[in-house]
């Protein structure tokens, strides 16, 4: 990772740098168990956004860089979800099992990080993907709202 920060000739470093380190320092520290011991993740495609699992690979660790209201996909995952949790956080993820192998995951806006969001998905083992896909769904196909009845 390439930060570019480094001391002026006097040895000090700007402000606005030490506020970079500060940062990644909290960010590290509040996601150590998403970083420290895991390995390359699911290939594109299931989440938008970058994934690893653990050593063991019972655990999928999501990492969304962006914030949402419409809910995170989560596609082609045959292996039976015990918990989904926020990392570093007490907050609830509402999910919902859209078919099979998809999943709707709701955060609430104050609940993902200023900076990475990592959600933890444990499974009941080592992961299971789906051979084939699905069929890609919009958000539109899972928030639409029902058909009014007319008079």
């Amino acid at each position: 990772m390439l930060l570019d920060i480094g001391p002026k000739a006097d040895g000090t470093i700007a402000p606005e740098q030490v506020k970079i380190l500060k940062g990644l320092a909290r960010w590290t520290q509040k996601h150590t168990e998403a970083i420290y011991g895991t390995q390359a993740g699911i290939p594109g495609g299931h989440i938008v956004g970058k994934t690893s699992l653990s050593k063991n690979k019972d655990v999928l660790y999501l990492y969304l860089d962006y914030k949402t209201k419409n809910g995170i996909l989560l596609s082609g995952i045959k292996s039976k979800i015990n918990k989904i949790e926020i990392v570093g956080s007490k907050a609830q993820i509402h999910s919902i099992k859209l078919n099979e192998t998809d999943y709707l995951l709701n955060l609430k806006e104050p609940d993902f990080d200023s900076d990475v969001t990592v959600i933890k998905v444990s499974l009941d083992g080592p992961i299971e993907l789906a051979d084939s896909k699905q069929a890609a769904l919009s958000l539109a196909q899972t928030c639409m709202p029902r058909p009014k009845k007319i008079n």
